[in-house]
């Protein structure tokens, strides 16, 4: 956990003093002192906060005065500023049936490790509300579709390679690049491909083509690649996923686009050239 996260929101509702100045340090060390961790010694005060400010991430104990964390979780869900908000509850008396009920909540039980904790709350405080976000489950089938359409259709083997965030203002990585447009919901995303040339080439020699036809050859592999993943996910009306278009790294216009905006980088390498799923929200 080297980057450190500024700017970002916290409201903490706990009743137990130590703990509760024990998790703001730990917070502050972890994650940068600019960090702002709003206190709350029970649920009503805390509830009493949700009108006025979108927390990024909520951190709750259950067993309160005056208002319990139960209420307060629903509160949070109910609230027009925080229904999407994050939740960690971080308690000894758990309650099984919250994670169930939920999406957006991840429970503890005391005692617990506060580096797991920490740890869970700086991935949340990355992947931003709940209703932002594209499902894991399909960025994990799209990456598997391309793993799969090499590896078995084309027998080019690729080596998944640790995920590493792209901040802004950072190239793109790649020689020819396939965009595809996803939408869940209100949530959008796009997936920049990026293919070093060797990878195309590969993919050429194997169709018979001498010069090979960069455009067509990454849409058709697209076209592939997406028919495995809307079998492996069972995409229904509620997401679409499209191409977005073809370029390559001399097109300074998209280059500097998809270069100007953050994301996360999902690498696969292979011996004729590596292959970068960009994923941007």
């Amino acid at each position: 956990m080297n980057d450190k996260v500024s700017t970002k929101s916290i409201l903490v509702a706990e009743d137990d003093a130590e703990f509760r100045e024990l998790l703001t340090t730990k917070l502050e060390m972890t994650l940068g002192a600019d960090l702002q961790i709003i206190h709350a010694v029970n649920g009503m005060e805390a509830s009493g906060r949700l009108p006025y400010q979108a927390f990024d991430c909520i951190v709750t104990d259950l067993k309160m005065p005056v208002k319990e964390g139960q209420a307060l979780v629903k509160t949070v869900t109910q609230s027009t500023l925080n229904a999407a908000t994050p939740i960690v509850v971080v308690t000894g008396e758990p309650d099984n049936s919250l994670e169930k009920k939920y999406k957006q909540l991840k429970q503890f039980e005391k005692p617990c490790d506060l580096d797991e904790v920490i740890g869970h709350i700086e991935q949340q405080l990355k992947l931003g509300p709940t209703d932002k976000r594209i499902a894991a489950a399909l960025l994990n089938n799209f990456v598997a579709g391309v793993d799969e359409f090499f590896n078995k259709t084309l027998n080019i083997l690729f080596q998944g390679l640790p995920p590493f965030p792209k901040p802004s203002g950072t190239p793109i990585t790649g020689d020819v690049f396939q965009i595809y447009n996803i939408r869940s919901g209100t949530a959008r995303a796009r997936f920049v491909v990026g293919y070093d040339k060797g990878v195309i080439n590969k993919i050429g020699a194997q169709v018979g083509q001498e010069t090979p036809n960069y455009e067509k050859l990454t849409s058709a592999a697209g076209k592939v690649i997406y028919e495995r993943l809307t079998r492996k996910s069972k995409i229904n009306a509620e997401v679409e996923l499209t191409e977005g278009g073809f370029f390559t790294h001399e097109n300074d216009k998209q280059t500097k686009f998809f270069g100007g905006i953050k994301g996360i980088v999902i690498p696969l390498g292979s011996e004729c050239g590596n292959i970068h799923i960009h994923v941007f929200w």
